[in-house]
């Protein structure tokens, strides 16, 4: 695309993005309206795209970063797609300029998940079926209370054959019709049977229901604003808790969540990488010099035994705070000082390790460290003793600090 306008070009560049390998999709698509994001869809598939005669679609693109966001944004418009990666060697082009070496990835979109497909395709029974039950007609039927019409439509037949038990869309279109303009009385279920007609709603008769009692607790997991959040680089839902023991059953079943992975609180390498990216994010614009060198993070981190990377920020901040209070101060001595101000929180590490632990199905995704207390807290055996190390904290009680040398 050439630009003679220099405004306009730095917009775009903000916006998308230059050259193939720095493109990105615009931020303002992620909370757009559905038809808005199926239209960039839609010139990105006219630009770097092909669709083949049965409606499947290829994007093709060197850019890692936007193929996977392009992903995520059919994702979360319903539309369910693959990718593929693949190694394209040295090639000269046609000009003579000779393409380095790369790696491809191509977007995948299937036929019946195109939302442009051209082809009809064969509806399926079952949950989306495009079906109307007779009986629900019927009912209509019965509560209108409708007039003989002067022309006798075939399609009443359908009403009276005790066989039948769906008709088409079009035809349940029709009764209905007839059945509205010829009635005697009103009723609700007129407005209340339009969605299953000419909506996109499916019906399906609903052979038995059982009432159990609970007494458990509803544990709300209802949206991705609350504790739920989309993560992965083939989207998938996730959800947080520091209290895997409080979650309702009905979400521990096969096949709900899949994996539960332990956040275990991090060691002291962790500790001082995080201490390192939070410093640098923190002090930013220091010279390297300014900045601590990897021995001393390690010294400041080794102390901390059991702080959370939350808290970690925490010693961060309060460093930046007296660093802008007095500028005599050097970055390690902030840092030093700000970790004897700062208090760590009651949290018992201890108790939340073990819980996370019991709770893991997996232990692939426990550190090496831990597997042995992993592998013993699945016998019942050996886990009441594990777990009433703290009798008093497994019961919410209000937690002690933890040990800390002042």
């Amino acid at each position: 695309m050439l630009i003679h306008s220099a405004p306009l070009a730095r917009r775009l560049k903000e916006l998308v993005g230059t050259n193939a390998h720095n493109k990105r999709i615009p931020s303002a698509l992620w909370t757009a309206e559905r038809n808005i994001t199926l239209a960039y869809i839609r010139g990105w598939i006219d630009g770097d795209g092909s669709i083949d005669s049965l409606d499947h679609i290829a994007l093709v693109t060197v850019n890692r970063s936007l193929v996977y966001q392009g992903l995520w944004l059919l994702r979360l418009n319903g539309i369910a797609a693959r990718i593929e990666e693949a190694s394209v060697p040295e090639r000269r082009i046609r000009t003579g300029r000779i393409i380095k070496a790369t790696t491809m990835y191509r977007l995948h979109i299937t036929g019946s998940e195109n939302p442009w497909a051209k082809r009809v395709r064969q509806q399926k029974n079952g949950a989306h079926d495009k079906r109307v039950p007779v009986a629900l007609l019927r009912k209509v039927y019965q509560r209108l209370k409708p007039h003989c019409p002067r022309g006798f439509l075939q399609e009443y037949t359908y009403l009276s054959d005790p066989t039948r038990q769906f008709v088409s869309r079009n035809s349940a279109r029709t009764i209905l019709q007839s059945i509205y303009d010829n009635r005697r009385q009103e009723d609700q279920i007129y407005e209340r049977m339009l969605p299953f007609v000419i909506g996109d709603l499916g019906v399906a008769p609903v052979r038995r229901v059982e009432q159990q009692s609970y007494n458990g607790i509803v544990y709300d997991f209802c949206g991705c604003d609350n504790e739920c959040f989309i993560g992965g680089t083939m989207p998938i839902m996730l959800h947080n808790t520091n209290r895997p023991d409080l979650l309702d059953v009905a979400l521990l079943r096969p096949g709900r969540l899949d994996k539960k992975i332990p956040i275990l609180a991090p060691d002291a390498t962790e500790r001082a990488a995080i201490l390192a990216v939070l410093t640098r994010a923190g002090f930013a614009g220091s010279s390297d010099k300014d900045v601590p060198t990897p021995e001393q993070y390690a010294s400041l981190a080794r102390p901390m035994e059991d702080y959370t990377g939350a808290e970690l920020e925490g010693i961060v901040g309060k460093a930046v705070q007296l660093r802008a209070r007095n500028r005599q101060l050097s970055i390690l001595e902030a840092l030093q000082q700000a970790y004897e101000r700062i208090i760590p929180t009651t949290q018992n590490i201890a108790l939340m390790t073990r819980l996370a632990l019991l709770h893991c199905n997996d232990l692939d995704l426990v550190p090496a460290e831990h597997r042995e207390l992993a592998r013993a807290l699945r016998h019942p055996t050996t886990r009441a003793e594990l777990l009433e190390g703290e009798p008093e904290d497994t019961e919410l009680s209000p937690r002690r600090p933890r040990r800390r040398d002042w």
